[in-house]
Order: C-alpha cells, then sequence, then structure tokens
C-alpha cells in the first residue's frame, strides 16, 4: 500500500506494474524515484523499464542512478548495495553502454585492493578493452585478477573468466566479450 509506505520502493513498483497499460501509475512510480533518489530507487525504476522491454528508458535510470546518493549496505534491501551496482554494471556493459558501465562503476566502487572492489573492476576493465583504453584495461584486469587470486573464498568470481579478459586486454582484442557470473534477482 503506497499510503501506509510511502517511502518504501515495493508498493511504488507493485502498483506500477500491476497497472502496465495505465501510463499514470508509471508517472507516479518515476515521480516518487525522483522524490526519493537513491541508487537503489533508480536501480528499481530502471528494472522496471527492463522487465517491459525498454532498454533506453531503463539505461537513462541508471545514468540517473551513477549520480544518486549510494549506500553499500542499505537496511531494507535483499541485495547489498554493490549487487545493485553489479547489475546495473552487467546490463549496461551488455547493451554497449560502455561509458556508463565505468560511471556506474565508479560512482558505487567500493574500498580499492578489497574483494569487494573486484566485482565492479572486472566491469570497468572490460568496458576500457572495449573502448579501446588499453592500458587501463590491461592494468585493471590484472588487479581483479590479483585480488581474486587473494580472497578466493569471498570472490564469487571465475579466476579463469577473468583470465581471460586480462588476455584480451593484453592483446587488444576488442572483440572479446565479458561473461561475469550471474546474480539472482532481489525482488525474488
Amino acid at each position: 500500500d503506497t499510503e501506509k509506505f510511502p517511502d518504501w520502493w515495493l508498493p511504488q513498483v507493485a502498483l506500477a506494474e500491476s497497472d502496465e497499460l495505465n501510463t499514470a501509475t508509471e508517472k507516479q512510480f518515476v515521480a516518487w524515484v525522483r522524490q526519493h533518489e537513491t541508487f537503489a530507487n533508480y536501480w528499481y525504476l530502471a528494472r522496471y523499464y527492463r522487465d517491459k522491454g525498454d532498454n533506453r528508458a531503463a539505461l537513462a535510470a541508471l545514468d540517473q542512478a551513477a549520480t544518486s546518493p549510494y549506500e553499500q549496505y542499505p537496511d531494507w534491501a535483499r541485495w547489498s548495495g554493490i549487487g545493485f551496482a553489479f547489475d546495473a554494471a552487467h546490463f549496461s556493459y551488455e547493451n554497449s553502454n560502455y561509458d556508463l558501465t565505468i560511471k556506474l562503476c565508479r560512482h558505487c566502487e567500493p574500498i580499492p585492493g578489497s574483494w569487494e572492489g573486484c566485482t565492479l573492476l572486472e566491469f570497468v576493465a572490460a568496458a576500457e578493452l572495449k573502448l579501446m583504453q588499453f592500458e587501463p584495461a590491461i592494468t585493471n584486469a590484472q588487479r581483479v585478477v590479483d585480488i581474486a587470486k587473494q580472497y578466493p573464498m569471498q570472490v564469487e568470481i571465475d579466476v579463469g573468466n577473468l583470465s581471460k579478459l586480462l588476455e584480451a586486454a593484453k592483446v587488444h582484442d576488442t572483440n572479446f566479450v565479458y561473461h561475469p557470473h550471474e546474480t539472482e534477482d532481489p525482488r525474488s
């Protein structure tokens, strides 16, 4: 109920999704997100658009997310903030919006050199490779491989897959497509 829980994303999303043909509920959801600007709320708006098949609007919402307040561990979220950031970076990378990928990662980057930072740095390196920024791509791919090896139990990353990214960066293979591990939707 949006009236009982005016600051919670779930009623807003549920209302918009339940009345998909009514543009007024979508506009209400967009207005609510603008009034409650956080990275996670813009992620929910982007996810709403993704579910509708409107990737352009989803990417625009993620661009707004990249300038909105980011919380590492939102109290109310099933995912940590890094989960939202990982999914946003993954989506923007898959949609060939490499500048946005880097922007999202830099905005949400946890402590550099930590295993938490590893999960976003992989997208930075992959996007830099696509943008032909070879030296930074090599440096960041090497860093993410080193971090993943240092923290094997915490990092849910396939080191072999990261090694392929590093090798592609070294040979300047802009056709290489990075495939990260999959995550489950926080709404499920």
